[in-house]
């Protein structure tokens, strides 16, 4: 049996599995968190415990929180070529973390963030609502609404995947080294990609 992956002690969700062990291998790239983005039957925290209405469900958003070494000429050019996603997908969004009011082990770090605000009431909630009215205004969305989001959110995945290839293979004609130690692609097609085979 294939050892799960993981980065930082967290297991990586199946749909972006390869997608983070390629990006582990690019030199200049390592992840810290990700999560491919989901659809719920519940919502909670804690002991509270929120359940949709007839027909909806939760969607909790997509992310990938990685650092890059600037130092690299690739660098630029792979961060352009994620940032240009949002051309093709709004709710797409690249940015480097800051937190202004502490300090975050996160600091600097790239954030690329894939939205579903557009879906859900997120302007009618305020301070004063009750946590399960405050989960359905910020999560809940009509199941089908979610599913083609969720679909959307997989092809963003899947054109992230093709820029990881792109630059691994950039960095290894390069002469760059190339870390091995997650690289752990799990679908056969990815691998004759990322390998020229």
């Amino acid at each position: 049996m294939r050892k799960k992956l993981s980065v930082g002690g967290y297991h990586v969700d199946a749909g972006i599995r390869d997608l983070v062990s390629i990006l582990n291998a690019i030199p200049f790239v390592e992840t810290e968190s990700s999560c491919e983005g989901h659809l719920r039957d519940v919502k909670g925290m804690g002991c509270l415990t929120v359940f949709p209405d007839k027909d909806h469900k939760f969607l909790d958003s997509g992310d990938l929180i990685f650092r890059v070494d600037r130092r690299y000429k690739l660098t630029k050019e792979f961060l352009i070529d994620l940032k240009n996603l949002r051309n093709k997908y709004p709710f797409v969004n690249l940015s480097e973390h800051h937190c202004d009011t502490y300090k975050c082990r996160i600091e600097g770090f790239q954030s690329l963030y894939l939205d579903f605000a557009d879906l859900t009431n997120q302007e009618l909630c305020t301070k004063t609502d009750d946590f399960e009215l405050q989960t359905k205004q910020l999560f809940q969305v009509p199941t089908e609404v979610g599913e083609k989001r969720i679909a959307e959110f997989k092809q963003a995945w899947s054109d992230c995947l093709a820029i990881a290839i792109k630059y691994f293979r950039l960095a290894r004609a390069s002469g760059h080294k190339i870390s091995d130690e997650f690289l752990l692609v799990e679908d056969y097609e990815v691998s004759k990609k990322l390998f020229g085979n």
